[in-house]
């Protein structure tokens, strides 16, 4: 194998680190507070631009004409600042994207901004991990990012603010344009490729719909994100109309698991029908990959929701989120909807067995507290920290593709078994070398042809 090199600072959130009792209660304020998110996020600040859309062609490269072609990652639950997120790092570095989008949990495990890298989420898993990388990065909120203090300031405060522009300068992050809010567009729907990308907030717990559990009757209703859902009608509305290709995301999906596992998306889900618009939904939340086709999705709306919307045309459904975090498992019982999942249920025991190897190596797989975390965590025990069996979305556009698809969008599942499939075995690697040459074969290799969507 290649010997592979990280900064020392990956073993500060490394295999134990969820294993510490203030992490863990961190990380599981979905059960601690209740979800006003519907109202926080309009409290940070008023959206700018008002429409809170913004040309695609102010996020590439000055210039670079976005006419020309350009290409976007789009990754999901990175922020671990471990080392399977910077194992990642090769591979995005050879597909020199022009644009990066994280599909939420950018800072585990609550999103918080602190005074040592330790206790600075957005430090360890954001900014020191993608730091000069050579591209702009937005980001859609996460449920960790609702779980500090601040009830999801912090991510406001990085990502559509000034505050933490010092960060951004230091790690030699570019933060020329604001996201508009915790929700946004980016609209190309004057551009050859006719591409829009809507990044949605689903918020602490998927409950854009509003609904208090039987245990919250105490507390003051939760109503509905009728805003939100005004706003995504309303650029529906005008990307059928100017007859654009519509790339929607959000962090937690409703569909996943070959089941509906969140109830409270349904608005969402029924405007999406609406629109034939709509080509392609990407989720993160369910740290693994898991595909499933427009006919798939069409029966997930017309039996959970019973709702047939109103064109027939419908998107596919992409859950992503193996951008970084532990990885989740794939060996659950197919479902109604049954899709694609990546690592294959024999990847993932293969997976499986050598994380808890790891585990037990560092002589806490018997001890109360990894039973502990296991009660919250089903696959905590099998983080082995590795850069295996990650995978992100490369958007492509390309002016120069053969005649009659110049104005197709590609959007392609890219796939790393492990990091060692990228170097020959004698090989010495940085991860954060951007300038070490990969066999572009190899890299090649990692895309995923057989599960790419054109649009």
């Amino acid at each position: 194998m290649a010997d592979i090199r990280y900064p020392d600072f990956t073993g500060e959130r490394g295999v134990g680190y969820w294993l510490r009792p203030k992490n863990l209660l961190a990380s599981r304020q979905k059960i601690l507070r209740v979800d006003y998110s519907n109202e926080w996020r309009y409290e940070f600040g008023n959206p700018n631009p008002p429409d809170r859309s913004v040309p695609l062609s102010r996020l590439i490269e000055p210039g670079e004409n976005p006419n020309n072609g350009f290409r976007i990652i789009i990754l999901g639950d990175t922020g671990e600042g471990d080392r399977s997120q910077y194992g990642l790092l090769p591979l995005i570095y050879a597909f020199k994207p022009d644009f990066l989008i994280i599909n939420g949990d950018v800072a585990y495990p609550a999103g918080r901004i602190g005074t040592s890298p330790d206790e600075d989420d957005f430090v360890a898993g954001f900014f020191r991990a993608y730091s000069n990388l050579n591209c702009p990065i937005w980001a859609t909120p996460g449920n960790h990012e609702y779980y500090s203090s601040n009830n999801g300031r912090d991510f406001y405060d990085v990502f559509c603010s000034r505050k933490h522009d010092r960060l951004w300068s230091q790690y030699g992050l570019k933060h020329n344009v604001l996201q508009p809010g915790m929700y946004w567009e980016l609209n190309d729907s004057a551009g050859n490729s006719k591409l829009v990308i809507i990044g949605l907030d689903s918020g602490k717990s998927a409950n854009l719909d509003g609904h208090n559990d039987w245990w919250q009757i105490w507390k003051r209703k939760i109503y509905p994100d009728h805003t939100q859902h005004i706003w995504l009608d309303e650029r529906l509305r005008k990307a059928q109309n100017s007859g654009s290709k519509v790339i929607i995301l959000f962090h937690i999906p409703a569909l996943t698991r070959d089941i509906q596992v969140e109830e409270y998306l349904s608005t969402i889900h029924q405007l999406i029908a609406d629109y034939s618009c709509v080509k392609l939904v990407l989720c993160g939340h369910d740290h693994n990959h898991q595909q499933y086709t427009s006919e798939i999705f069409r029966r997930y709306i017309e039996k959970e929701e019973a709702y047939k919307g109103i064109n027939k045309t419908f998107p596919d459904y992409i859950v992503n989120g193996g951008g970084g975090a532990f990885l989740q498992s794939t060996d659950y019982k197919d479902g109604l909807y049954k899709g694609i999942r990546y690592p294959s249920r024999d990847q993932w025991k293969i997976y499986a067995n050598f994380g808890r190897q790891v585990v037990s190596s560092w002589g806490r797989n018997k001890s109360w507290l990894s039973k502990v975390v296991a009660a919250f965590y089903d696959d905590a025990k099998s983080d082995a920290d590795a850069a295996k069996y990650l995978s992100f979305i490369l958007v492509e556009y390309n002016s120069n593709w053969p005649a009659g698809v110049k104005s197709e969008i590609r959007a392609t599942p890219v796939f790393m078994d492990d990091i060692n499939q990228l170097y020959d075995p004698d090989e010495i690697v940085d991860v954060m070398d951007k300038n070490h040459p990969i066999d572009n074969n190899r890299v090649q290799s990692c895309l995923q042809k057989n599960l790419e969507i054109k649009f």
